[in-house]
Formats: structure tokens, sequence, C-alpha cells
């Protein structure tokens, strides 16, 4: 989802699209070819992918991270190098780095340790026009208070759990390989899902069953 500051763009809407702002971006990010690609701005921003920041599995930044509905995106932000925005679920990045590579600043906002690192590393080559913050995107105001920005040019929320999340048995978001029961997006929040389960009594955990997962059958399960 889109949330822009300007008032022409509501939920739903279509807004007309800047070819200019996204043949920019896709000129700039297939550019490179290891020795520095330049952004739209016309910077260096150093080789498209930093292969040590392949993780484990082999994946690179672009599996970390595949930014869905860029194009569109893009259109909606408008992008453009005197312009800020504030990516409230920055994930690996992939949306942030195509409005950095328009010369747009960004402040991305993530309450997964993992994912801000890795978002850190892979941005670094665009310097001061990003900004990393381990945070809960609910908590904008006061983390554009405490950076001393009054305001900005737009707002990118991408909701939901994330394939990465899926994909990492240590997580505990999926059934799919055999993993601690954690389920926590901030990995330094106290307690684990494993906790809740076996110190919640009966009463607590039909509770939030029922509101939480919309199941009939939430006393018997909790049983």
């Amino acid at each position: 989802m889109v949330v822009s500051v300007n008032p022409w763009l509501e939920i739903g809407s279509s807004p007309k699209r800047d070819e200019s702002v996204i043949s920019a971006w896709r000129s700039a990010f297939h550019a490179g070819d290891g020795e520095g690609a330049s952004d739209a701005s016309g910077e260096t921003s150093g080789p498209r992918f930093d292969t040590s920041l392949i993780d484990g599995d082999g994946r690179s930044p672009e599996a970390y991270h595949l930014p869905v509905l860029l194009s569109e995106t893009l259109a909606a932000l408008n992008p453009t190098p005197e312009k800020r925005f504030f990516d409230g679920t920055l994930g690996g990045g992939g949306h942030s780095e195509a409005i950095l590579r328009t010369g747009a600043s960004v402040i991305g906002c993530d309450q997964d340790s993992e994912a801000i690192a890795y978002a850190t590393a892979r941005l670094a080559p665009f310097g001061g026009r990003f900004t990393a913050v381990h945070a809960n995107f609910a908590s904008m105001d006061a983390i554009l208070a405490e950076l001393g920005v009054e305001q900005v040019d737009g707002i990118l929320l991408d909701l939901g759990v994330s394939s990465r999340h899926l994909d990492a048995p240590g997580r505990g978001f999926s059934f799919m390989n055999d993993g601690p029961l954690d389920m926590r997006m901030n990995q330094s929040a106290p307690g684990t899902a494993a906790d809740l389960v076996n110190e919640a009594d009966e009463a607590e955990l039909a509770r939030i069953i029922w509101e939480y997962g919309d199941e009939r059958a939430s006393r018997r399960i909790a049983r």
C-alpha cells in the first residue's frame, strides 16, 4: 500500500504515471557493470549488488526482497532529487533502493533487526541520503521528530509478513520447516510464541485464537 502525503493521492486512486521517473530508475538500475552504476541523480552508487551481502542460503538482496508493484509505487510517489520519503516497512530495501536511485532521500524503518542490518549494508553506497531506523512504523511521528524532520514527501508501507520470514525456519512463522516457535517480528521484543503457549492459561489462549485467528473452535484448540 502506498500512502502519499500529497493531498491529491487517495487509496485506490490511479495517479498519472510519470514514465520519465520509471524510465530513469530502470536505466540506472540496469547500468551497473561491477565498476559502479550511476543513479538518476548522476551519483556513483557502486556495484549493483555487493556479493558479500549474500547470506548462508545463497540468497542475494534481490531474493531477500523482490519489491512488488515497483512501477506503480514510483508512479504514485514520483520521487525526485529534492524529495524525502519514509519507508515504514524497509525489509530488504528493494523499494527504498528504487527511490534512492532517482536521487531522492529515504528514511527506512523496520522492527526486524535482520532486515535493518541487511538493508543498511545494501544501501550504504547512497551515503547520507539513506537513514535506517530500527523501530515500528507506528512510531513514525517520534522518529521524524528525533531526526529533526518536519515533513516528508511520501510514505511507503508494504504491509504483511514477508516471504523471507516464512522461508527462515529460525523465525518460526511457518510449518514448512522445523524450527523454534518464535514468531516475533522484532527479535529484541520480550516473549516468544512458545512462551505464550506454555505460560498463558486456557481462557487467554482461547481468546487469542478467537480474536486473531477468527477460529470458531478456539476453546477446543486451547484445551
